[in-house]
């Protein structure tokens, strides 16, 4: 029998270890609302998935929310994956290093305000290392468990 595909609202619940019947309390929905959002057939607002963080104890869910919506795929840095808060710290202390040593090109290519052509490689190189930073940043945020 082929595994059907679980949303991130379903996998969410289940990994707090919450039946739907114990979710619908925490969050003041019907037990059918619950299903639609489980199975994709309605989406949640916002709103809704701020009460499914904190009855699930997950911000990861509101990331991976955020992330289906045109917003969220303009302003948020794709690919963060939940990880333990060890690698997430090496992720971070990583990113860091490497951003470290590509940031003064990206302060000489950006000091007058204008970006010549020969400065954009070094700049785009440096923006890239401070979206690792940023992502890995968000590693941190969503990490199970202490270190």
């Amino acid at each position: 029998m082929a595994q059907k595909c679980k949303t991130i609202y379903k996998s969410s619940r289940e990994r707090a270890g919450l039946t739907q019947e114990s979710a619908t309390e925490l969050l003041h929905v019907d037990i059918s609302t619950l299903s639609k959002y489980e199975r994709g057939l309605i989406r949640p607002s916002d709103d809704t998935v701020a009460d499914m963080m904190d009855a699930y104890s997950d911000e990861y869910l509101g990331y991976l929310h955020l992330l289906d919506s045109k917003v969220g795929q303009r302003i948020l840095p794709r690919g963060v994956e939940r990880c333990t808060m060890l690698e997430a710290v090496v992720k971070t202390s990583l990113a860091i290093d490497e951003y470290t040593e590509e940031i003064k090109p990206m302060m000489k290519a950006s000091v007058d305000g204008k970006i010549t052509d020969d400065e954009v490689k070094p700049w785009l190189d440096s923006k890239g290392k401070l979206e690792a930073v940023a992502k890995s940043y968000y590693s941190l945020e969503f990490a199970d468990g202490e270190l």
